[in-house]
């Protein structure tokens, strides 16, 4: 009986488990890494986020709806793993994740960079995160302009 299960095992199994990690480290290349450690929609109490370049008021979000899309919304940071970010870009859009437990999470991004946990990453879509966000956040600051 063991030498069976052996036998499924360095036939099927091993072999399953390679091509998973392989499929899934060819879609981090191709499509981009999801930023980790994005706060569960119900840990967060309210999100605050500012984009200087269109009005110097930050935004408070309370409601759940808005508090989904805020959370939603950082599933399009996704990151190239083999680019390095330019140095010199600034952030434009911070967002703020406040948490039930009082713990603090912020996200910036700009049309090519994208902050997180102190580091800056090379977005792999470059500019969806911030036309998303200018048209769910500030469409009306942006339309007075």
């Amino acid at each position: 009986m063991k030498k069976i299960l052996k036998n499924i095992f360095s036939r099927y199994v091993i072999p399953a488990v390679i091509t998973a990690v392989l499929l899934v480290a060819l879609d981090i290349a191709v499509n981009g890494m999801y930023l980790i450690g994005v706060p569960d929609i119900s840990d967060v109490q309210k999100v605050t986020i500012s984009y200087d370049e269109v009005t110097s008021e930050t935004k408070v979000l309370t409601d759940e709806e808005n508090i989904d899309l805020a959370v939603h919304l950082t599933g399009f940071l996704k990151y190239s793993v083999f680019e390095k970010a330019d140095s010199n870009d600034k952030a434009a859009i911070t967002i703020t994740y406040f948490k039930s437990n009082g713990d603090e999470i912020t996200v910036s991004a700009s049309d090519d960079t994208v902050w997180w946990n102190g580091r800056a990453h090379t977005l792999k879509n470059k500019g969806n995160f911030m036309k998303m966000a200018k048209g769910i956040f500030f469409l009306e600051e942006i339309q007075t302009q």
